[in-house]
Parts: C-alpha cells; sequence; structure tokens
C-alpha cells in the first residue's frame, strides 16, 4: 500500500524522467526501487527497514549496533544500479538509492556521551542528500511531538485532531521565526509560541454574534456593475452575463412624455 501511494504520486511530477524521488522507511522497498528505475528511469534515495531490502551481504544489526563499533561505520552492497547500505549513527541506518553513493565521503559532528563533546565521523554521501531533501519532513515531526496537545482516545479521529493542532502550531512558529529574523527581532521559543496562543483563545469567552441573518430570500448582489447601464451582473471564468445582456434586445418600455423646459424668467 505505501509503495502505491508513491506511485499514484510521482505520476503528478510533469517530468518523472531523470528525476529523484526522496522518502522514509515507510514506503521504501527494493521492489519499488527497481520498479520506478525500469519503468519511468527514475532515481530513488530513501532509508528503508532490513526486512524491506531482499538479503544484501550486510552487517546484521546486531554486529552493526555493538559497543565495539565505532561511530561511522558503514557497509554496503551494489547490484544492477540498486545500491544498498547500512550505516552506524545512533543506531543503525539503512539507506536504499539509485542515484547517490558512498563517495565522496564527508564527515559528520555528533555528540558523544563518553567525551561530553562532539566529535566528528565519516559520513556516506547519500546520508547527506537524503538529509538535505527531507531535513524540512524531519524537522516537521520533531517539533510536532516536542509540545503535544493532550488527547488520550482510543477513537482514531481524536487523535488525528490533536496531531492537526500540533501540526499547525508548528508551521505557524516557523513562519513567525522566519519573519521574526527578517525584522531583527529575536523570535520567542515554540513552547511559549504556543502559550500565547492558547492564552489568546481563551481571552474569548463568549461566542461572537454572527455577521449573517437568516432571511427568508437572501439577496446577493454581483461585485461588478455597468458604469453605463448601473446593472449589477456575473462576472467570472464560466459565466459572462453582460455579454449576453448587452446582445439581447431591449423590451419595450413605454416612453415618458417630455418635459418642457420653463423659462427661468417669465
Amino acid at each position: 500500500m505505501s509503495s502505491k501511494l508513491v506511485l499514484v504520486l510521482a505520476k503528478t511530477i510533469q517530468v518523472l524522467k531523470n528525476s529523484t524521488i526522496y522518502a522514509d522507511n515507510y514506503f521504501t522497498s527494493i521492489q519499488l526501487v527497481e520498479f520506478l528505475r525500469d519503468k519511468y528511469q527514475c532515481r530513488y534515495v530513501g532509508t528503508a527497514r532490513p526486512n524491506r531490502i531482499g538479503n544484501p551481504p550486510l552487517m546484521s544489526k546486531k554486529e552493526m549496533e555493538k559497543k565495539s563499533t565505532p561511530r561511522g561505520t558503514l557497509d554496503y552492497v551494489s547490484c544492477n544500479g540498486v545500491f544498498a547500505m547500512c550505516w552506524k549513527d545512533n543506531k543503525q541506518v539503512t539507506v536504499l538509492s539509485s542515484d547517490a553513493g558512498v563517495e565522496p565521503l564527508s564527515t559528520a559532528k555528533r555528540w558523544n556521551k563518553d567525551t561530553r563533546k562532539k566529535v566528528e565521523i565519516q559520513c556516506p554521501a547519500v546520508i547527506k542528500e537524503y538529509n538535505g531533501k527531507m531535513g524540512g519532513i524531519d524537522k516537521s515531526d520533531m517539533l510536532t511531538h516536542l509540545y503535544k496537545t493532550p488527547m488520550k482516545s482510543r477513537r482514531w479521529y481524536i487523535r488525528l485532531y490533536g496531531y492537526i493542532i500540533d501540526l499547525c502550531t508548528s508551521n505557524a512558529w516557523v513562519l513567525y521565526k522566519r519573519d521574526a529574523i527578517a525584522l531583527l527581532e529575536k523570535p520567542m521559543p515554540l513552547k511559549d509560541f504556543q502559550l500565547k496562543i492558547s492564552t489568546f483563545t481563551r481571552t474569548y469567552k463568549n461566542r461572537p454574534t454572527r455577521m449573517l441573518r437568516n432571511t427568508p430570500e437572501p439577496f446577493v448582489l454581483p461585485r461588478w456593475i455597468c458604469n453605463v447601464c448601473k446593472v449589477a451582473l456575473c462576472l467570472n471564468d464560466s459565466r459572462n452575463c453582460f455579454q449576453d445582456f448587452h446582445a439581447a434586445p431591449l423590451p419595450h418600455r413605454p416612453l415618458r412624455p417630455h418635459r418642457t423646459q420653463r423659462p427661468l424668467h417669465q
């Protein structure tokens, strides 16, 4: 099901050939990578679960997560244009790719609990590329889970409602932080931002009055009006009532009697 979702979204790309799709381990599988490469000539980079990459001769998770195995250790294999790799960060990271590989190797800074400072470990090119493209998604997940709305319920839609609130709040904070930095102001932390929103909503205790009243025959006036005829008509992409109104013959109207002008001075 997850792979089908990627294929459905991939068809919305205007030029799918020679494009690169990035996804996390929920969607990645060896069958998806090979299908995109063979049918659409589309590249793919994504983290993967160990049970979805086939059986490549890589280090096992047990060996990779041993204390004797230093951080930055990697093992990889490539076959038929598909690259599989496992890399040790805080824990094992498995990657499938038909685009980037190991080289060029670079370094990444990670916190070391033993030395109480940041140390540099080797980082393959595919990890750098994946983090650069998926950084926004991972950051959004992190911000959403920092201060979650407490909604304990067995009903799935209640939890979904709480997640939507947290997601909207974190997105609003990102926009606020961007504007504050542009104005050379110090932005408030995410926690204070959420508290300010909750405090603001509590100030309105009464229900707001309705602007529209229930009328038996509501009258809606179009926004456009003719300067000559002083008639309001519809004008949008699907309707042009001005053209129909002016092209139609005018109905017969009785002429008013002509008033003679009286002289100003008799």
